[in-house]
């Protein structure tokens, strides 16, 4: 066998183990983005990036939010104080489907001021 040729078979080899490289690493790029399909069924996926989180709520009105928005993704999160008591006033991103919502610290959900 001749130098160019044992050479051209080479750059062959390496060109098909390149290109067999990619479309493995293209196959299996999108399947570990994101959140699992579970959590995108989760309310508690949602929240602010900055300031009150959703590790900050209490469980009673976590539990609150699971039971009545579901789906539902939050924009914002907001402490408030209503007749002496602790609120938390629960903004969405689809204001139109999920309007504020108020959930007291027991949990229960309470009208707006």
């Amino acid at each position: 066998m001749s130098k160019e040729s044992e050479q051209n078979m080479k750059m062959q080899i390496l060109c098909t183990v390149g290109v067999l490289g990619l479309l493995s690493g293209c196959a299996w790029t999108g399947k570990h983005t994101g959140a699992s399909d579970y959590n995108d069924q989760d309310v508690l996926t949602g929240g602010p990036a900055v300031g009150m989180t959703i590790k900050d709520l209490p469980q009673t009105v976590k539990d609150t939010l699971h039971e009545k928005v579901p789906t539902a993704e939050i924009s914002n999160i907001k402490r408030e104080n209503m007749s002496g008591k602790t609120v938390y006033k629960i903004d969405f991103l689809d204001a139109n489907n999920y309007p504020p919502m108020w959930v007291a610290e027991d949990g229960n959900q309470v009208t707006a001021p």
